[in-house]
């Protein structure tokens, strides 16, 4: 769906300022604390990369704070769960979590005393969820594709449904242990196209993402490996093509407008059943330089680099994540409109957002295109202009802001985020005392979003068993293992002693006892975690060598209700009386 909006609407929040800012830092602090000084070739690379000077545009109105439900504004606390939707599995789903299973879900937190449900990017995408083709456009495979009103007016389409072999192959995808996507894709591609031929929907105008998809169908891969009078969204060549292709790419424009108003609906849903936040979504940093986001919009990013991050123990040559970023030269001469126009795509109305690398509004660390990681530089961006405008899109979306701030992030940014209104991120592996402990959960920031672990990291019985270790061992990510190993049981240790200290034993039931007893804003459990699952979503640094984004959950939805693990935890987390109902004043903690 086409999200972009005509600049005079969207430029009128921002403070004038038309100071200039070192865009490419000279050095930076790596993770060591040792100063790494920028190769001049490097600099130079980088601020070619970012395109010639322009004038920033003239905008106006004022910095603020970002929006706070009423319930957490008053002092309460609000807890959920923090599912990868893809790997929900039910008796009705399509071999992939749905719209239509998030719904459930909402359903089911809310009559346990949750107050938000959060997912994993759900951008349009060939790939990872972290690496979208787009992410003003939303992944069609999440479609409830049986909850959509046409389908219920198409003989067609259910006759192809009920046929014995749609059912076995249905069946083959709900209880196979990873999801495929390629065999989902094409279920639901096949059901869609007989909809939507018997449906005959008015959509309007067609959107560039949907020109997008039906040049991608026509001509595979990325818009780089196109015929070159394709690669200008505005050319005639792809004027002409929209015309002649105008069923198709009409259909694309349908099947995203569905999957907007079935997401919709679940967030409709949980403001219904009384939930303060309801869908917490996540923001991925940046696009796949091949997909419709940087085609449509080029001008917005610096083609010439990606971002990635620098060296560090785990990855002392770098990381490389192929994402070009966005150049702040052309967002502040467009008056911060593709930045604008992403939140406005992805704000739940009354609902939360999760920005990925929140530290990517003061600074990025580019590398120069077909560099290696190592030889890559920090580059500034306006970070108070960018504050404005969120804060300014958050009260106007009733959107609250968590800030993924994990890493090495500046005394000074920590202060801008939470000035405002950026709730930080906070996982119970990494909060640590100055001794280098675990912080007890009174030492927690109010301001925050607390859980016991991530997508990205081991789950809580991993953890404890190592597991995480033994995978990099075996796919070759491994740098020092007698030294991780001992860095990981000394993490065991000092983890140990915190849960002792509360009177905790080492059970998932006692990890969200103890996120539960911190005063942060929100806390999220995953039901990895819940359940005791042993493999974790991703396994950063790996592409094919681990089945990364494609892990199920071990218990479908409809045995969440009679489940122990589930009633334990939801019983915990209750008892320290952040449930949703009437607030209970907690004590500031910095």
């Amino acid at each position: 769906m086409d999200q972009r909006t005509s600049p005079a609407r969207i430029i009128t929040t921002l403070a004038p300022n038309s100071a200039q800012f070192p865009e490419v830092a000279e050095s930076y602090l790596d993770v060591w604390g040792n100063e790494k000084h920028i190769d001049p070739a490097t600099r130079e690379a980088l601020a070619r990369a970012l395109g010639p000077p322009r004038k920033p545009a003239k905008v106006k109105l004022e910095p603020g704070r970002c929006y706070e439900p009423e319930l957490v504004a008053q002092g309460g606390r609000v807890w959920g769960f923090m599912v990868q939707l893809y790997g929900v599995r039910s008796k009705r789903n399509w071999g992939i979590g749905d719209f239509g299973d998030l719904l459930t879900l909402v359903e089911l937190a809310a009559a346990r005393g949750a107050g938000v449900i959060g997912v994993n990017p759900l951008h349009a995408t060939q790939g990872s969820p972290y690496s979208p083709s787009s992410r003003l456009a939303l992944n069609f495979l999440y479609l409830d594709v049986e909850a959509i009103p046409e389908y219920a007016r198409s003989a067609a389409a259910q006759r192809l449904v009920k046929t014995k072999a749609f059912q076995r192959k249905l069946e083959l995808l709900r209880k196979a242990p990873l999801v495929d996507y390629a065999g989902v894709r094409v279920l639901k591609l096949n059901v869609l196209e007989l909809i939507f031929k018997a449906a005959k929907p008015k959509v309007g105008k067609p959107g560039s993402f949907a020109i997008f998809e039906a040049l991608r169908e026509k001509h595979g891969g990325g818009w780089e490996s196109w015929p070159r009078e394709y690669h200008d969204p505005t050319s005639r060549a792809v004027k002409r093509f929209a015309r002649v292709h105008a069923k198709r790419v009409a259909f694309h424009e349908w099947v995203q407008r569905t999957a907007r108003a079935q997401l919709d609906a679940v967030q409709h849903r949980a403001q219904q059943l009384g939930m303060p936040i309801g869908l917490y979504v996540d923001l991925a940093l940046g696009a796949d330089r091949g997909g419709a986001e940087v085609w449509c919009d080029r001008e917005s990013y610096a083609l010439d680099a990606t971002c990635g991050a620098p060296p560090d123990e785990f990855n002392p040559k770098g990381q490389d994540w192929g994402l070009p970023p966005y150049s702040p030269r052309a967002l502040r001469a467009s008056g911060y409109r593709p930045f604008i126009e992403l939140l406005r795509a992805n704000m739940p109305e009354g609902g939360a957002l999760r920005m990925d690398h929140a530290m990517s509004l003061a600074r990025l660390y580019w590398i120069p295109r077909g560099a290696k990681p190592d030889r890559g530089g920090y580059v500034h961006y306006p970070v108070d202009e960018l504050l404005a405008v969120l804060a300014a899109e958050s009260r106007n979306r009733r959107c609250l802001v968590v800030g993924e701030d994990l890493g090495t992030v500046s005394a000074g940014l920590r202060a801008k985020l939470n000035a405002a209104g950026v709730l930080s991120y906070r996982p119970l592996f990494f909060e640590k005392t100055p001794d280098g402990e675990l912080a007890p959960p009174p030492a927690y920031p109010r301001d925050a979003l607390v859980c016991v672990s991530t997508h990205d990291l081991p789950t809580w019985r991993g953890y404890w068993a190592e597991h995480d270790l033994d995978l990099r061992d075996r796919v070759g990510l491994t740098v020092d293992a007698k030294k991780e190993r001992q860095l990981r049981r000394a993490e065991l240790e000092k983890l140990a002693r915190a849960l002792e200290r509360e009177g905790l034993d080492r059970s998932a039931r006692s990890a969200h006892a103890y996120i539960a007893r911190t005063p942060c804003k929100i806390a999220l459990v995953q039901p990895e975690d819940m359940l005791e699952v042993l493999e974790q979503a991703n396994l950063p640094g790996t592409v094919a060598e681990h089945p990364n984004w494609r892990r199920k959950l071990p218990l479908a939805v409809e045995g969440w209700p009679s489940d122990p693990r589930i009633a334990t935890t939801a019983e915990v987390m209750a008892e320290r009386s952040i449930a949703r109902g009437v607030p209970q004043r907690v004590p500031d903690a910095t």
